[in-house]
């Protein structure tokens, strides 16, 4: 496919509202996440949701299953905070606990009315640090649920179990027998329960103890009537670190077995495998029975033990390690397990294991842009298992669970290793298996394996001023035992240099050995009667790779000298003198052999920058021992990746330079071999980000301090401002990580708007804009008071949009060979067409007015200005004129008053004579009856 047809589709995608959903933020922190058949819900503080399976058209309440406004975002929130334990869905119920009413449950409907016939109360804790876990699941034609909990003395519910099954009879969950509950130790100091889950007929609870020893899983038996102790285990997830806390748990029915997988961390600091990802099969656990129990619980007719069994990863250690994992989900695809991990900086990550449950470097599928950690549970769609969910702290967003379209090739879709993702030659594109359009006429989509990463390998073999390049092709490329070709050709002239037919999986052509070749670039291409697969491919990237990338050095057209321990490009055959090039078998060998290499005589004991943003960072210095003969360092970040190698410089026994490369933001370590012989400090990779520039507007003149609020804003360079793509200037910030600042130059003579970008390294963050507007117009001053010791004065200029600031302005009063500085006045309101200032004379006496001069500073914009005589004159009369005038007015409205009573007294005495008149005319004519009726 070429690149401007994948660009096209990969526009497409971005304007298809599938792929650019966003994320649905909430007004509280969330608390648990539940999916039903075709609906989403998410319980946050005080809040319950519920959504389509696309995450539209929010439904909301309250805890009570009360209609809460609040929830989303209008009314008043100022109440309790209430907090959801736990959040279950079955047959369109939807059962929600909070730690409000004493711990209460309630039933709703999926669209979250009431069904107004269950609540039940003293199921979960009150405290909101305590931990509740529910399960609900059939036995025949009964409903159960498993509630877990933890609770301390002071709650009102400490002497119900801490595990306990409860029977659906009629409306509501009900407990049916008292012996099917487990319960604590008196001196129990707190459990933490993580999840339940059943396999078969048992009943899993992992859990970790709040103070010191091993996380824990214990294995329930449901029996006729009671509840039945079945065994109990340590969960061991690596020695060093010891990780004794459970952050996620997810459960899953694999051709292997049941398998449980957990996201384990310690309470140490941040480090390159403080957290873990351990795998075990709890398949042996159906046949392991222990006759007593530990210290933590009360059980019906079990003792209690004092040694129990230590339960081991499958591997018998993590399958990876992380310096900060969150959440974990598990999918099954083709035999193989995919893992997806949150991470404590808002990444969601995708980890594949092959079948010896070695992991592949994982893969970051969707970075949150508050980098909040991402939240404990990730659901699958349950309409749509192509998306998950995926939330932080206050957003969810649906995500799709491949990126296959970032592929360009057939050779890039299959060597990242995804199980989700494979070439459809159809299409000519990399996709999912349930995109591919496929039918009996047309080739089959081709997904990854074990044993075929790459659609076309690319072999070479110098001999005698010719290079014969090999190309071997996936089995599954091309229907079977359909002939094909090959040929190479160079990029740039389009010439076909080299071209062959094909026997089996395996073409070779020959192409003549020329200087300009060496740095062109080459197109290797697979044809069949309707398809064609290329791959292109540079002789001078042979150097990237090292001993540990042997394998893909031989195959991406490059050759491995054994002698000289290097990757060699067939034009540079005269490198490897003894010819000794190495073939796959021998490479596996070469990249075992250098993760085994110590240089237990060499160490770091200082690192100029242990914090650098992810755009890496230059000619970092390092100072340690026996260094002089230290040619390269490792910096390892997720135990599955490969190390990034780099080249020391500039070095002697006890100094010497590196470059930190760009990484993803993640903590790291820097080691002088693969067996971590290690900086005892990590070097951590951090996002830079810029949320806002205050104030945003300055005048022509320049000289304006703007503020930057953002992230990490310590590891920038430079202030970039430009306009039109053209750089104007750059300036440092000063200030901390958080808030920085600079001075803004002058940049023209008229009004402008300019971009601002924070430089880091040879990347760059947009920031925001800036807009330059004319300079400010002071027009004349005022003086106010004049007492012989202090001047008060006021300083008027026309109105506009700078909003500057006391703090901003300089004013200073030149008197007879004298300069004050005249204080702005905080506590007056700083208005926009006028500023008030005091300043202390020193000196008795009279002010001469004429004699006085003001300057004002604002950044590089100065004005003078003197005082106007007719102004100040014209000021002070009307001051004068004031009082006078007050008395008039005040005078002339009770004369004006006075007058108006008296002509409304002789009006209404004339109406009412008038009145008079007219009822004794009534009167005569007869009209008796009215008049009465009138005068009552």
């Amino acid at each position: 496919m070429s690149r401007i047809t994948f660009s096209l589709f990969f526009i497409f995608m971005l304007m298809d509202p599938i792929y650019n959903e966003e994320p649905f933020h909430f007004k509280y922190p969330i608390n648990n996440i539940a999916v039903g058949r075709k609906h989403v819900i998410i319980a946050t503080e005080n809040c319950l949701y519920q959504f389509t399976h696309i995450l539209k058209e929010p439904k909301t309440t309250g805890p009570h299953g009360e209609s809460d406004a609040a929830c989303m975002g209008r009314g008043d929130d100022r109440k309790p905070t209430y907090y959801n334990k736990i959040l279950l869905v079955y047959n369109d119920t939807v059962l929600a606990c909070w730690n409000e009413e004493q711990g209460a449950c309630r039933e709703l409907d999926i669209d979250l009315k009431a069904v107004g016939k269950s609540v039940i109360t003293h199921v979960v804790p009150q405290d909101p640090i305590h931990t509740a876990r529910g399960l609900i699941f059939y036995t025949g034609r009964s409903i159960k649920l498993f509630i877990a909990r933890f609770t301390n003395d002071t709650e009102p519910t400490k002497d119900i179990p801490t595990i306990i099954l409860r029977l659906r009879d009629k409306d509501k969950f009900i407990i049916n027998n008292k012996e099917a509950s487990v319960s604590l130790q008196p001196n129990s100091l707190g459990l933490n329960y993580v999840d339940v889950f059943q396999w078969k007929n048992f009943f899993f609870f992992p859990y970790y103890p709040t103070v010191g020893s091993s996380a824990r899983v214990v294995v329930l038996n449901e029996e006729p009537l009671v509840l039945a102790f079945h065994t109990q285990s340590n969960l061991i997830c690596g020695s060093n670190p010891q990780r004794k806390i459970i952050l996620s748990s997810f459960a899953i029915q694999s051709s292997e077995g049941f398998l449980w997988a957990g996201i384990f961390t310690t309470n140490s600091t941040a480090s390159i495998d403080r957290t873990a990802l351990c795998i075990y099969n709890f398949t042996g656990l159906e046949q392991q029975t222990d006759s007593c129990i530990n210290e933590d619980f009360v059980f019906n007719r079990v003792d209690t033990c004092t040694n129990y069994s230590d339960l081991m990863p499958v591997t018998g250690r993590p399958a990876l390690t992380h310096g900060d994992l969150t959440a974990v989900l598990v999918k099954e695809v083709d035999k193989r397990l995919v893992f997806f991990l949150g991470t404590g900086n808002g990444k969601l990550l995708k980890v594949t294991l092959n079948s010896n449950y070695t992991a592949n470097c994982p893969e970051v599928l969707y970075t949150f842009t508050n980098e909040a950690p991402v939240f404990r549970t990730i659901q699958i769609d349950p309409i749509d298992n192509s998306y998950l969910y995926v939330a932080t702290v206050k957003e969810i967003k649906r995500l799709k669970i491949a990126n296959c379209e970032q592929h360009e090739s057939c050779n890039d879709c299959l060597s990242a290793n995804d199980p989700h993702c494979g070439w459809c030659p159809s299409e000519s594109r990399c996709t999912m298996k349930t995109e591919c359009k496929t039918s009996p006429a047309l080739e089959k989509w081709i997904g990854t394996s074990e044993e075929h990463r790459k659609c076309l390998k690319i072999k070479v073999f110098p001999n005698n001023g010719k290079i014969e390049v090999r190309i071997e092709k996936n089995p599954l490329l091309f229907k079977e035992n359909a002939p094909w070709s090959c040929e190479i050709i160079h990029k740039d002239t389009r010439k076909t240099l080299c071209s062959s037919a094909a026997s089996s999986l395996n073409c070779s052509c020959w192409v003549f050995s020329q200087k300009a070749y060496e740095t062109a670039t080459f197109t290797a291409a697979a044809r069949s009667k309707s398809k064609e697969i290329s791959e292109q491919f540079q002789f001078q990237k042979c150097l990237q790779y090292a001993e540990f990338s042997c394998l893909d050095c031989i195959s991406s057209g490059c050759l491995w000298c054994t002698s000289r321990s290097m990757c060699i490009s067939p034009f540079h055959v005269s490198q490897c003198e003894k010819k000794d090039y190495a073939d796959e078998g021998k490479c596996r060998l070469i990249e075992a052999k250098a993760m085994k290499e110590s240089s237990s005589n060499v160490s770091i004991t200082y690192v100029s920058d242990d914090r650098v943003s992810s755009a890496g960072k230059k000619r970092v210095s390092i100072r340690g021992r026996n260094l002089q003969s230290l040619p390269r360092l490792f910096l390892f970040g997720s135990s599955s990746c490969n190390p990034q190698i780099l080249q020391v410089s500039h070095h002697n026994s006890t100094q010497a330079l590196i470059s930190l490369p760009p990484s993803q933001t993640e903590v790291k370590k820097l080691c002088v071999d693969y067996n971590r012989n290690c900086y005892h400090k990590s070097i951590n990779y951090e996002s830079v980000s810029c949320s806002a520039i205050v104030p945003n507007t300055l005048w022509l003149s320049g000289g304006r301090k703007l503020g930057i609020s953002g992230r990490n804003l310590d590891l920038i360079d430079d202030i970039t401002i430009s306009k039109n793509m053209v750089v104007q200037n750059k300036h440092k910030c000063l200030g901390n990580s958080s808030h920085c600042h600079f001075i803004a130059p002058k940049l023209g003579e008229t009004a402008q708007t300019f971009r601002v970008k924070l430089t880091i390294q040879e990347s760059t963050v947009m920031c925001g804009e800036i807009i330059y507007k004319a300079d400010p117009n002071f027009k004349t001053f005022y003086l106010l008071t004049d007492n012989g010791e202090e001047i008060e004065l006021r300083i008027e200029k026309e109105e506009d949009e700078l909003n500057i600031q006391a703090h901003e302005i300089d004013i200073k009063i030149h008197y007879q060979e004298r300069e004050l500085s005249c204080i702005v006045n905080n506590a007056t309101t700083f208005l926009q067409n006028s500023i008030h200032c005091k300043a202390r004379m020193g000196f008795k006496g009279k002010v001469n007015r004429k004699e006085i001069e003001i300057e004002v500073t604002l950044g590089n914009f100065k004005a003078r200005l003197k005082e106007n005589p007719s102004n100040a004159g014209s000021y002070f009369l009307i001051f004068l004129a004031v009082p006078p005038l007050l008395v008039i007015v005040v005078i002339a409205a009770y004369l004006i008053t006075k007058r108006k009573s008296k002509e409304m007294s002789r009006k209404l005495a004339k109406d009412l004579e008038e009145l008079e008149c007219e009822i004794r005319k009534e009167i005569r004519e007869g009209k008796s009856t009215k008049s009465e009726t009138w005068l009552r």
